[in-house]
């Protein structure tokens, strides 16, 4: 290896581990601290934490079902759907075999606990595994799975629809739900739309749910497969078997993929064991994504360590819950980037941080570290912490490391990297265009190129592992091997050694970058850079924090990777005609500012989030060196004397732009990185939009502000828009409450103006507030833009009809409300299609739930030991539960899983609808939700245990009411939005009032439904209200009350002849409902009462001026007591005149608790779906569990009769044969009543219209 054979020829032992832990593998390892302690903790996941037995077992099923998914075809695992792009077969068949005689599968999970027992997993089974970022782009995930050979990847809950319970959303044990998929399905593994169609169940998709439920009870059952069943094959050839496969940032422009293999592993963790003193008291944090290095030290660590692994997701939660979860994780090893640990400082000292918390040590990695910031440290956290200083790559692991004591002078400037680690020895060797000096120890020279030597080093980069492939010289090669089973590794980077003789990491010797912690290549994203048909050149680079005077970004981000563009003769003419390219653009924006815009929107789509660039350049022109290439150095020069980030000319000492750059007829680029399109007021020296840019820009650390998104959404919040208006409120003539009335730069600012031109003193002028509802992200292929909707005079209500002088049905579908679009999530039916099918068929969706089952769902102790426990739920599908959880995990963008279970339906209700026109903004919002026994059972517990606040306690976000607003925002609905409260009516209630306001012109169009989540903790008391199995067996002799579940449903509403001259499909008609309350009229608070019941569903009758013998049937709210459904019946009897019906036409009445159990808010909109349904398919739906009447029911004498099989709907003879009528009853306690009348839609002549 030419100098690299400078390295001394050690003996074997001098490289390798010399305890007695040398060659045993890491599950053998980990057993064993199962057995010397099996409830220690070993992970905490959110607010649960795993004990190191429940990992074993947990881990040791799913071994069983990775050896069993190796084992099978591809083709016969069912795919699951993740994004809603094309599925294009990938080609993996050119990656080399993992070492070790397995095979390797991909890892994408998004809980802790899931990646970490399929860790565990993979050292069980013996192959390998190939972590997956949720977040990445489908063709970064593409390129990695096929690099690595995969054909298989093993996913969570949050993505696919495996067993997963309603009572288990934040519970961590719903991991072990980890199940296999072809990689061919990887273009969709990520949508929004996952679950299975029937179909594809029928051919065997409930397999692997049924695998889940036996990991769920392995784990509390002890059920699992012992270390001696699941220790995986000896290497091949003597080498250490293939644990993972970690991918970095490629010179060619595609990401790299590092085979590393347990010895290595078990080394670096012994290493951090050793060097680190750990001890099952510490606690380590992981604050990198599992798919980097820097978390598989963490994990490694504290597995084999004996410690307990504390995750925090950095990426989502944010710095500023950091010191909080710190202190109350009681971390006492933190590991970071130096970068990521001087914004932990800063926020820590911002904030106010504590010195009572538990950190003894901080370890560093990934980037040099500075003494300043050692410093730094010690002052915020305390003068007692040691800091360790480590050195290491994907490559080779942690290799070097430098222990900095309590109270240890350091020296100013770079921290060494120190001394290596047990089984490594790293030397310089000569290094390429660097002048090398006087020799250093051993004949080194005074600086070069570190090179690590040991047999942790990796065989190479796949696919072609250990072989070489290029035409360098052998002392040129990154990996050789030599005799005694070691290999070296040219790192890259450039070193020296100390006066003491510790190594000093000097830099990279390449153009390889280093950000956060994660290694970037510039080449891979210049190369996608050049890839956009407006970009001629691009430069990468790293820019120090604040040379584009962003200091208040430099505590939170450290430097700055910016790519620097020149543009094609295709891209400046863009430019200069002010054109738009792709079709991309924002108000006010320059086209350079367009081009930058696409730029970073192509990268996003297709790099992860670590390698996107913070900000892109654009110049006419790149330096060049005297070759052609692109005088990378010079870039970096003239961006620091650069003081205009954004699109401007070339630096000063770049050649003078063509002569006509400058003509009034052709724009030349601003200078000025906050300018704006709104101009200056006449007497002002700055217009008001880019002084509010400047501010802004200059609090939150940007280099540019959109001028059309909201503060918030910028990252502002209220205590930075007080600094932005201390700065220019006055100057500007702007009150504190303005900046939330006209919440962007651009509305703001056009009040000043507007203010400036009406009022001479400039103040006190209100201005209306004309922002046009934004596109959202998540509905916009939902909104098409459309012409706005011609005005049209309200339609005429109707005259009163006399029913004996015109039928109904020739006139109430001329004042009434249509049901546009409908859908919902039940137990055992993801939508209103698998509903159906499951009512016809008389399917019973209550899961009868084990000890295991109920321990998963956390019930407490306590409860399984009463005997009146429900053991018996009414689940969701698994496809709405995981979808569920994956929308929980997306950036904490949801308090309470029913919000993301209720937007899941709400969209795909919009989705399904087929709604022409699109969602109108005058779209109304009226829901109501289920209490959040998320937030009351998974996060209020840790937050009491802690201490917390009112505020922390009951954080904003968390209740029904912010659903309805969530769901305005985010959809851009400027309608009516309102969360209603009314016991188990509220859901009906919201649907009654968005039918009034609809006719009263308030809206457009409304959405109006409920959802409820439920877990198994429900005691049956002294009224028997609940049922002993979980049934509701309503009317029947042997009722006995009724079982919870949980479930979504809404309906899209809107004027019928709205809906027919938009050409919609319309499910049914609402052609009447009332809401009142029972009063004093009732027996107690919580009893119901006959007369209100009465009163509103002859209210409800009357105002479709039907009738009420005209209604054919009812859907009873029916608790499934005796005395509850006595008491509506007799209600139902007297307001629908019963008694005056012929018994061979009698009224029929229908439960839908009896089908899929009790949905509490959810109930009456989902009643109100199966109505529609029934109407539609002109069959009524048989009650479950119904054996016969109840005798204390008055249902003797036929005039009043239970639907107890399915069958066809005939309409009375004297109708249409569409014409029929139902009534939807809803109750809540508290004396809540609601009713609403529904119609089946006549058919329509749409020519006619």
């Amino acid at each position: 290896m030419g100098k690299v054979g400078l390295i001394k020829e050690h003996q074997p032992s001098a490289l390798v581990r010399a305890d007695a832990w040398a060659n045993t593998p890491i599950w053998q390892r980990f057993c064993a601290l199962v057995d010397s302690d099996p409830h220690r903790p070993a992970l905490v996941d959110g607010a649960r934490t795993w004990t190191r037995a429940e990992l074993m077992s947990a881990a040791s099923r799913l071994s069983s079902r990775i050896r069993q998914a190796a084992l099978t075809h591809p083709a016969s695992i069912h795919p699951a759907s993740i994004h809603p792009a094309s599925v294009h077969p990938v080609s993996n068949r050119s990656a080399s075999v993992p070492t070790g005689g397995g095979r390797r599968f991909g890892l994408i999970a998004k809980s802790p606990a899931a990646n970490v027992i399929g860790a565990l997993g993979a050292a069980a089974s013996g192959h390998s595994y190939v972590p997956i970022d949720p977040s990445w782009p489908e063709e970064r995930s593409r390129a990695v799975l096929s690099a690595a050979g995969v054909d298989t990847v093993f996913t969570d809950m949050a993505f696919t629809g495996r067993a997963f319970t309603d009572a288990e959303f934040a519970d961590a044990r719903s991991a072990l739900s980890l199940a296999p998929w072809p990689v061919d399905s990887i273009g969709s593994l990520l949508s929004d739309s996952a679950g299975l169609s029937e179909d594809a169940a029928l051919a065997g998709a409930a397999a692997p749910s049924q695998d889940a439920a036996l990991a769920k009870d392995a784990v509390l059952a002890g059920d699992a497969v012992r270390p001696e069943d699941a220790v995986p094959p000896d290497g091949t050839d003597g080498e250490s078997p293939e644990l993972y496969v970690l991918f970095t940032s490629g010179s060619t422009g595609h990401p790299k993929a590092v085979p590393q293999y347990q010895e290595a592993v078990i080394t670096c963790a012994d290493n951090q064991r050793r060097s680190l003193g750990l001890s099952p008291a510490d606690r380590l944090s992981m604050l990198a994504p599992f798919g980097y290095d820097m978390a598989a030290v963490d994990l490694y660590s504290a597995l084999l360590g004996g410690a307990t692994i504390v995750p925090f997701d950095l990426q989502r939660r944010g710095l500023a819950e950091l010191p909080g979860f710190l202190v109350r994780q009681r971390v006492t090893v933190l590991h970071a980037a130096p970068t990521v640990l001087g914004a932990i400082a800063g926020v820590w000292a911002r904030h106010g941080g504590t010195r009572e918390h538990s950190i003894r040590i901080v370890l560093s990695g990934g980037e040099p570290l500075l003494s300043s910031l050692v410093h730094r440290l010690r002052g915020v956290f305390s003068e007692s912490i040691t800091i360790v200083n480590g050195y290491g790559s994907t490559e080779a692991s942690f290799s070097c490391h430098r222990r900095i004591e309590p109270g240890e002078p350091v020296a100013d400037g770079l921290v060494p990297i120190g001394r290596p680690l047990t089984g490594f020895e790293v030397s310089l060797v000569p290094a390429p265009d660097i002048s090398q000096g006087s020799e250093g120890l051993a004949g080194e020279p005074a600086v070069g190129e570190l090179v690590v030597r040991s047999r942790c080093v990796t065989t190479g980069y796949l696919p072609e592992a250990g072989v070489q492939r290029s035409n360098l010289p052998p002392e040129r090669e990154r990996f050789v091997d030599h005799p005694d089973g070691t290999r070296s590794f040219r790192t890259g980077d450039l070193g020296r050694r100390g006066g003491d003789g510790e190594l000093i990491c000097l830099g990279r010797l390449d153009r390889q970058l280093k950000r956060r912690g994660v290694r970037i290549d510039p080449i891979e994203i210049e190369r996608r850079l050049r890839a956009h048909p407006a970009v001629d050149r691009a430069a990468v680079i790293l820019q120090p924090a604040g040379a584009s005077g962003q200091q208040a970004a430099a505590a939170t981000n450290g430097d700055e990777l910016v790519a620097v563009v020149a543009l094609t003769a295709l891209g400046m003419h863009a430019t200069e005609s002010r054109g738009v390219t792709q079709g991309v653009a924002a108000a006010g924006d320059s086209a350079g500012q367009r081009i930058e815009s696409e730029l970073v929107g192509q990268l996003a789509r297709e790099l992860p989030r670590a390698l996107l660039p913070d900000r892109v350049v654009v110049w006419d022109r790149l330096p060049l060196t005297a070759s052609g290439k692109i005088d990378v150095p010079a870039v970096e020069r003239r961006m620091a004397e650069t003081t205009a980030p954004t699109t401007g000319p070339p630096p000063k000492d770049d050649p003078p732009p063509p002569d006509d750059a400058a003509l009034p007829d052709k724009p030349g680029p601003s200078a000025d990185p906050t300018r704006s399109g709104q101009p200056a007021a006449p007497g002002r020296s700055v217009d008001p939009a880019g002084r509010l840019s400047q501010s802004l820009a200059t609090q939150l650390g940007r280099a540019d502000i959109a001028g059309d998104v909201p503060f918030f959404e910028l990252g502002a919040h209220s205590l930075l828009l007080a600094a932005v208006h201390a700065d220019v409120g006055a100057e500007l003539g702007l009150e504190f409450v303005d900046f939330f009335r006209y919440p962007t730069v651009d509305e703001l600012a056009g009040v000043v103006l507007a203010r400036e031109q009406l009022s001479p003193d400039g103040a006190g002028i209100p201005v209306p507030n004309t922002r046009a509802q934004p596109q959202p992200t998540e509905l916009r292929e939902l909104r098409e833009p459309t012409e706005q909707r011609e005005l049209r005079e309200p339609s005429p209500v109707a005259p009163a009809a006399d029913p004996a002088d015109s039928p109904w049905w020739h006139w109430v579908p001329e004042q009434t409300v249509a049901i546009v679009g409908m859908d919902g999530r039940f137990p055992g039916a993801a939508d209103v299609d698998q509903l159906w099918r499951l009512l016809v068929r008389g399917q019973d969706p209550i899961t009868d739930l084990h000890t295991g089952d109920l321990l998963a769902a956390g019930t407490p102790q306590r409860l399984m030991d009463n005997p009146e426990l429900v053991r018996a739920i009414g689940r969701l599908p698994v496809e709405s539960q995981d979808l569920v959880t994956r929308m929980m995990h997306e950036a904490g963008q949801w308090g309470d899983p029913q919000h993301a279970l209720y937007f899941d339906a709400v969209t795909s209700a919009v989705r399904t609808s087929g709604l022409v026109a699109g969602l109108p903004p005058a779209t109304g919002v009226y829901l109501a939700a289920g209490p959040n026994r998320h937030h009351l059972t998974q996060v209020l517990p840790a937050l009491l245990a802690d201490g917390a606040s009112w505020e922390e306690l009951l954080p904003s976000g968390i209740g029904a009411d912010h659903l309805a607003a969530q769901l305005a925002y985010r959809l851009g609905l400027a309608g009516p939005t309102v969360a209603y409260g009314a016991g188990c009516a509220a859901g009906l209630v919201a649907i009654c009032a968005a039918v009034t306001d609809l006719l009263d012109f308030r809206c457009d169009l409304a959405m109006a439904g409920g959802v409820h989540l439920t877990t198994p903790r429900h005691v049956r008391s002294a009224d028997r209200t609940l049922s002993a199995d979980g049934r509701c067996r309503a009317l029947s002799d042997d009722s006995d009350g009724s079982g919870m579940s949980s479930g979504a449903a809404v309906v899209l509403l809107k004027r019928y002849q709205d809906a027919l001259l938009d050409g919609d499909r319309i499910a049914a008609l609402v052609v009447g409902g009332a809401v009142n309350n029972d009063g004093r009229a009732r027996v107690g608070y919580t009893g119901p009462g006959v007369h209100g019941r009465h009163a509103v569903i002859a209210e409800a009758t009357a105002s479709a001026g039907v009738p009420a013998s005209a209604v054919d049937h009812v859907e009873l709210h029916a608790t499934g007591t005796p005395w509850g459904d006595a008491i509506e019946l007799a209600a139902v009897r007297s307001a629908l005149e019963v008694d005056r019906r012929d018994s061979s036409a009698p009224l029929t009445v229908g439960a839908l608790k009896s089908n899929i159990g009790n949905l509490d808010v959810a109930g009456g909109p989902a009643a109100v779906i199966k109505a529609a349904l029934q109407l539609r398919h002109r069959t009524l739906i048989g009650n479950l569990h119904y054996r016969r009447p109840h005798p204390e029911l008055p249902l003797a004498d036929g005039r009043l009769s239970p639907v107890t099989r399915t069958h066809d709907w005939a309409a009375p003879s004297d109708r249409p044969e569409w014409a029929r009528l139902v009534g939807v009853n809803s109750f809540g306690a508290g004396g809540s009543n609601a009713h609403l009348l529904l119609a089946a839609a006549p058919p329509v002549d749409r020519e006619s219209l």
